[in-house]
């Protein structure tokens, strides 16, 4: 069974990933969410992350992880 609640935070074993630390429907507009980047299922340090060629989001660390701003909302919750 499909559980929202964790599987935000589960790696699926794809070649690249970058996964969610925590759910971002949690999280509000101009909050920041953690995530980490996997190759092989190994942490990728040194990866930056960006949106188009210009934006700049993060640079992961030694762990593979980065937070991300999050500019607006593009999650609804649902009751």
């Amino acid at each position: 069974m499909f559980d929202h609640r964790i599987e935000w935070t589960r790696p699926l074993g794809l070649k690249f990933e970058i996964v969610a630390l925590k759910n971002p429907k949690d999280l509000a507009p101009g909050g920041t969410l953690a995530v980490q980047v996997l190759f092989d299922g190994t942490p990728l340090a040194g990866c930056q992350l960006g949106a188009g060629k210009e934006k700049v989001l993060g640079k992961t660390d030694a762990k593979g992880i980065t937070d991300v701003s999050l500019q607006k909302q593009v999650c609804e919750k649902t009751a």
